[in-house]
């Protein structure tokens, strides 16, 4: 059996340093029996903002931790991401006709090539034509409406070139929103692309455009990418999370709280969907919580009550600090990992093989909101000198649920603790950093104190713990440094070209939670 625990914002440095004072046994005991270090995290730009600055963005990771690939090919590359088919790109330039280019790469497949593309005119231009051209050839010259319209044509093979092609489109007319009312939007608009596509004579896709997903290929003549958001779900997966690897293979998944795994679906087990918790109580899901669906009637009856927190929080700081500074967000999220270890204790008591998956999000939210008062900040309004100590008490106690999941277990567990990234003390609060917790355990990893890994090496390393073979798309490696010479040299690493495309139905909500742009809000995440 294989574990994987997740600590959102695990910091290494802290860990050391409470491990040292004895306030971390579980996490101890995890650390002498077998390999630790620092995981490193993955720096990546956040899809739905233009130039944005790399950083260590939760959603993201924790979606490399699970496929072993980057955001390119995994699919969650934001907070919000667009609903399928409701993206575009408005067109239109300041200075001379409105036009428009895009990059796509070289063109493979056999002759005839068909572009399937879907445009649009901005409704005060009224129906116009827009010519189309591919490297500066002309394609055709079609009629759009003001409403959303495909057309497909034919491509002559002879307007393709090596390595990249460009297509270009050249509207008639554009006007501004602002010129059409109460608007302060100064945006020359002509018209709108929403999708395009390039089968081949076998009627495979070869160039499949996105407006949000391959915004770095817009050029001159596009205004950013919009279309309606939700929170980063299960649909937006391009990519199958390692449970579902192991699940096609026969092994047994269990997979509690993970980022993006609403709305849930058919695992070999079970699954608790990042809804049943802070996400789904801020936008009051009721549907697809679980797999399997009756599994939802379950765990309710063990969700915690209002009252049965009340201790816990008290300990950590007074009423009156709590309520006048807020941290009623940070409340709710300790509240989903009480929940959590419920669940866990709960659900393996059934389970003794395969992969069993579980996320606490308490380090993040209490580094974010208490880190600088642990290192001298001025104190909140309202607050004692105890909330200097609330980091140590939340460490202390997500190793207390790590230990009852560790009673639990068999004895021939194989256990991977792991945190997204670590935090540090910045400007406002805590910040994200680089290197994350982590910790391996269990029969046949060697004992060192000194791991290097990646996020992009977790997925590829459990797979090769439960004796499967490791994709070849996959992006990263076996982390084969965790493991005894002579396990190794007995069963070296097997990679193969294995399908890991992942399609699952559209969630059946589409808002997103004031709640939640509030927090993204606070952490300075969206404006």
């Amino acid at each position: 059996m294989v574990v994987l625990i997740g600590v959102d914002g695990g910091a290494p440095e802290l860990v050391t340093e409470l491990r040292s004072q004895g306030k971390l046994p579980n996490i101890d005991k995890l650390s002498r029996k077998g390999a630790s270090g620092h995981l490193l995290s993955l720096g990546a730009r956040r899809l739905m903002q233009n130039g944005g600055r790399r950083g260590f963005w939760s959603p993201i990771i924790w979606a490399t931790i699970a496929t072993g690939k980057v955001p390119e090919k995994h699919g969650i590359g934001d907070f919000l991401l667009p609903v399928k088919g409701t993206s575009f790109a408005w067109i239109g330039t300041k200075e001379g006709p409105p036009e428009a280019e895009l990059r796509i790469p070289e063109i493979a497949g056999p002759p005839p090539h068909e572009l399937k593309i879907r445009l649009r005119s901005y409704t005060p231009n009224g129906r116009q034509p827009v010519q189309i051209l591919i490297n500066n050839e002309s394609l055709a010259i079609v009629e759009v409406e003001t409403n959303w319209t495909n057309f497909v044509l034919k491509i002559p093979i002879k307007l393709f070139r090596p390595a990249q092609n460009t297509i270009q489109l050249f509207f008639s007319r554009q006007s501004k929103p602002s010129e059409q009312g109460p608007s302060q939007d100064e945006r020359p608009l002509a018209g709108g692309l929403a999708s395009l596509r390039i089968l081949d004579g076998n009627k495979d896709v070869v160039v499949e455009f996105s407006p949000v997903y391959q915004r770095s290929d817009l050029g001159r003549g596009f205004h950013d990418p919009e279309g309606q958001v939700v929170e980063a779900q299960s649909s937006h997966w391009k990519a199958k999370p390692v449970w579902s690897l192991l699940g096609m293979a026969g092994h047994e998944i269990g997979v509690i709280g993970y980022w993006s795994t609403w709305p849930a679906y058919e695992v070999n087990g079970f699954l608790v969907s990042s809804h049943v918790g802070l996400r789904g109580k801020r936008q009051n899901t009721r549907e697809r919580l679980t797999w399997p669906p009756e599994l939802q009637t379950k765990i309710s009856a063990i969700a915690p009550k209002d009252a049965e927190m009340e201790p816990m929080i008290r300990q950590l700081y007074s009423e009156e600090c709590g309520s006048e500074n807020d941290f009623s967000m940070f409340e709710k999220i300790l509240w989903q990992d009480e929940f959590y270890s419920r669940i866990a204790q709960q659900q393996l008591s059934d389970m003794k093989d395969g992969l069993f998956s579980i996320y606490f999000e308490s380090m993040d939210g209490a580094g974010h909101h208490f880190l600088p008062f642990r290192h001298g900040a001025a104190l909140p309004l309202g607050c004692s000198e105890s909330l200097r100590h609330v980091i140590d008490k939340i460490y202390t106690q997500i190793d207390t649920w790590i230990g009852m999941i560790l009673r639990k277990l068999p004895d021939d567990a194989i256990v991977f603790l792991v945190a997204d990234h670590g935090m540090v003390t910045g400007e406002g609060g805590g910040h994200h950093s680089p290197y994350g917790l982590f910790v391996a355990s269990g029969p046949n990893i060697g004992d060192k104190t000194d791991v290097r890994a990646s996020v992009l090496d977790i997925a590829p390393t459990i797979l090769y713990a439960l004796g499967e073979d490791v994709p070849l798309d996959m992006d990263g490696k076996v982390a084969v440094q965790l493991f005894q010479p002579q396990w190794l040299a007995q069963h070296p690493p097997h990679y193969a070209d294995i399908d890991t495309t992942m399609t699952l139905e559209e969630a059946p909500s589409t808002e997103v939670s004031e709640e939640m742009l509030k927090r993204l809000r606070s952490l300075g995440y969206i404006q």
